[in-house]
């Protein structure tokens, strides 16, 4: 049966107005099997309206950071398990488009026979533009500046197999400095630690030193999917019905996913000074 795969939120990182053209394929998403040849395109078709323009395409190493933005990474800085740059190739690695052209990128590559189940992930860069020669007055030495449009399209891969594997750390859970009585800041970051994307949520409650739980607060479910080895910040606000008063509180916090499927816990605690 196939699986309801969550798409993530689609992002363009734009420098100038160069991909302002309808595109088919901002998101390459299929399920494969070990040993399978996989053929993924994207269409772009550029408006009359826009100037010609030459495109470089490339396959980067996925990121994220922090706050769910996708990085492209280098060869070297693409060290997750769970990569699929290396899997795929793509043609044409360059093109030029005159108004209303349309142009195919296809990306595409052998699934190895031994391939453990779970996601693998890619993003191909569209980009305009090459890096071009200055004179610095100052120094009488040549920099390399340039001014690009960058698209990222988020490839990915689900090997199927056994169950995949949802799970997470949660990181880094502290409480804003100074604390108040008043209102309490919660900053905390969720690590995927399994070998699938998700979407996560954090529920956590605020108790006395009885057990006693005083406030509770919640995020949203995230907006785009966390991918395996990276980490997304989460930030929560508790307000008790009173002033904190002198003593030590507790902090029991849970990361799970939208059907409520705990991920991580992890617990803190904090003084309320006199």
């Amino acid at each position: 049966m196939k699986r309801n795969l969550m798409l993530f939120l689609l992002m363009l990182f734009l420098t100038s107005s160069a991909f302002a053209m309808e595109i088919q394929g901002s998101v390459l998403e299929q399920e494969v099997s070990p040993g399978d040849h996989i053929k993924l395109v994207t269409t772009l078709h550029k408006t009359e309206n826009e100037k010609p323009q030459d495109f470089y395409v490339d396959i980067k190493g996925f990121g994220e950071d922090i706050d769910g933005r996708f990085i492209d990474l280098s060869s070297d800085e693409d060290i997750s398990p769970h990569s699929a740059r290396t899997l795929l190739t793509f043609t044409p690695s360059t093109f030029h488009m005159e108004p209303n052209d349309t142009q195919e990128v296809v990306f595409e590559g052998d699934i190895p026979s031994d391939i453990e189940s779970g996601g693998r992930y890619a993003l191909a860069t569209i980009t305009t533009g090459k890096p071009e020669s200055v004179e610095n007055e100052s120094t009488e030495k040549e920099a390399k500046v340039s001014v690009r449009g960058i698209l990222l399209i988020p490839i990915i891969l689900v090997i199927e197999g056994p169950e995949l594997a949802r799970t997470g750390e949660i990181n880094d859970i502290e409480i804003d400095q100074p604390i108040l009585p008043e209102t309490q800041e919660l900053n905390l970051t969720l690590k995927n630690t399994g070998n699938f994307h998700y979407k996560a949520l954090i529920k956590a409650d605020l108790k006395d030193e009885s057990g006693n739980v005083i406030s509770s607060s919640s995020t949203p479910l995230s907006d785009s999917s966390i991918i395996p080895t990276f980490s997304r910040g989460f930030h929560l606000t508790f307000m008790p019905d009173s002033p904190l008063e002198t003593g030590t509180y507790f902090i029991d916090a849970n990361a799970s996913l939208e059907d409520g499927t705990i991920l991580a816990s992890k617990n803190t605690s904090f003084d309320v000074a006199a």
